[in-house]
């Protein structure tokens, strides 16, 4: 059980960093966009509902971030020091869970909003950002549902593991 715990906690942890480095494409992909499409006699960067949207995925793209950096850090520093790491995997179950929660849901928004910056490029077979939105369920879905996760991190939070 012991073991099968430790790799749900480290699937966790891996799918949030896989999440949010797409996030993080999604993010490059709307600014790279967004200097090179032009609509009603601008360029899109010059709109400033596009620059809200950019701002509000890279806040949550960075944020997200620091979290996941933390998390790792961490367990890197736990083994530098030669301490059992592998009782501090076990003792990150909620903050993994909400790690994953997190990651996906900023992966989620990050995705709709490249899909509302790329308009109708968004959904054409072969665009990356069409690519990367099919890919939010592939990465939501594994590891543990959220409603199922946030319920285990709040029991644990409740119990003092948090």
């Amino acid at each position: 059980v012991t073991l099968l715990l430790r790799n749900f906690i480290t699937e966790r942890i891996g799918i949030a960093l896989q999440a949010n480095r797409f996030a993080r494409e999604c993010l490059r992909e709307s600014i790279e966009y967004s200097k090179r499409r032009r609509a009603f006699g601008k360029k899109l960067e010059e709109q400033p509902i596009i620059r809200q949207k950019i701002a509000q995925m890279a806040r949550q793209v960075v944020v997200t971030h620091a979290y996941l950096e933390s998390l790792v850090a961490r367990l890197v520093e736990m083994e530098a020091k030669d301490e059992d790491w592998f009782n501090g995997i076990l003792r990150m179950g909620a903050e993994a869970a909400l790690a994953k929660v997190q990651a996906t849901n900023v992966f989620e928004f990050c995705a709709r909003e490249a899909a509302h910056i790329h308009g109708g490029n968004s959904y054409v077979k072969g665009n990356r950002v069409e690519s990367l939105y099919r890919h939010v369920l592939s990465l939501s879905i594994p590891g543990g549902a959220t409603s199922v996760l946030e319920d285990a991190a709040a029991r644990l939070a409740l119990q003092g593991k948090l």
